[in-house]
């Protein structure tokens, strides 16, 4: 039921994401994602590439002006989100950036060339598209390029998701890493989110999965460092 109820609390700040993050302790019940303070007239779609579309949204590799190459990531349904834990502890290994939530118009898909519009998804239950009239949440991430994932590096990101708390969704995939690092928070749960699941909480069987390891290998190490893998 609490967990239902939190689909619909409000998870945006209309703060602008300019340096670092509140810790106060009202902000950790209630943690809000700043909003992004690029504007979406200023993207560039001509030179835009679509790098995702399913049944979650669309993604795409945008510029926003002279502001640099970016990832625009729209939710077809609202979803929750938190900015990255990075500046709660003195270290932390690197993690895809975010620049915050921006209201996206629908209408905008008018001036995308075709080969990058948000197709509809008709085969899904029930039939759902992304289309003008209607506005959708987006997200602005870091745009990381397609580099090999590096296991100690993997590995690394995992303990620390583990530190903090969070716990991975049933089936994670690695194909949703690049360079080392997650690039689809949809794979992992902060705390008291919507389906943090204990099972899945350091779980040394998740890490084989990515590492694409031994499971008996990562069940000895877990055990060697209290479940920290």
């Amino acid at each position: 039921m609490a967990q239902q109820q939190a689909l619909h609390v409000e998870f945006r700040s209309n703060e602008l994401m300019q340096g670092p993050p509140n810790h106060r302790a009202e902000d950790f019940e209630q943690p809000r994602l700043r909003k992004c303070p690029f504007l979406l007239d200023t993207i560039k779609w001509k030179s835009a590439t679509k790098l995702g579309d399913g049944y979650d949204g669309c993604v795409w590799k945008v510029e926003f002006g002279n502001e640099g190459t970016f990832v625009l990531k729209v939710e077809a349904q609202q979803r929750q989100a938190v900015e990255s834990p990075r500046a709660v502890l003195s270290y932390s290994p690197p993690i895809r950036r975010c620049y915050g939530w921006l209201d996206f118009d629908g209408d905008l898909i008018k001036r995308m060339p075709y080969q990058i519009k948000p197709q509809p998804r008709k085969w899904d239950k029930p039939p759902h598209s992304m289309s003008p009239g209607n506005i959708y949440h987006a997200i602005v991430y870091e745009y990381i390029s397609e580099d090999d994932n590096e296991p100690a590096s993997v590995k690394a990101l995992l303990r620390f998701f583990h530190l903090i708390g969070f716990s991975f969704t049933c089936s994670p995939r690695i194909e949703n890493w690049k360079g080392g690092r997650l690039i689809d928070g949809s794979d992992v749960v902060y705390p008291g989110g919507v389906g943090w699941d204990v099972q899945y909480y350091g779980s040394p069987h998740i890490a084989a999965a990515l590492l694409r390891s031994d499971p008996r290998l990562e069940v000895q190490e877990a055990n060697s460092n209290s479940r920290i893998t």
